[in-house]
């Protein structure tokens, strides 16, 4: 749930036309759990958003500790995570393994 939270919580912070979309999918022995919102990460940024604190040169409030809360909570249950620019928007990636 916190995991989860945090993610859709962070695109609606982050879009730039207050549209947050949520896809969910089974492929083979995945649930694969998309979140996209419209907007763009820098390269430098991408690679540091799990990080604890970090909130790039936003100036929107926050601590920056909800993609660090959820990178702990995907590498305490073995979930692949991931945030990336998808044309003109930003998608993050949760796959867990169907047990």
């Amino acid at each position: 749930e916190i995991l989860f939270t945090n993610i859709v919580k962070n695109s609606i912070l982050y879009t730039t036309d207050k549209k947050v979309s949520v896809e969910t999918e089974i492929i083979e022995d995945l649930y694969i759990i998309t979140i996209t919102n419209k907007g763009h990460i820098e390269k430098e940024d991408a690679n540091q958003l799990f990080n604890s604190f970090y909130r790039g040169n936003s100036e929107e409030e926050g601590t920056g500790l909800g993609l660090y809360i959820v990178k702990q909570i995907c590498n305490l249950y073995n979930y692949e995570y991931k945030i990336f620019n998808d044309n003109d928007y930003v998608k993050t990636k949760i796959k867990i393994k169907c047990h």
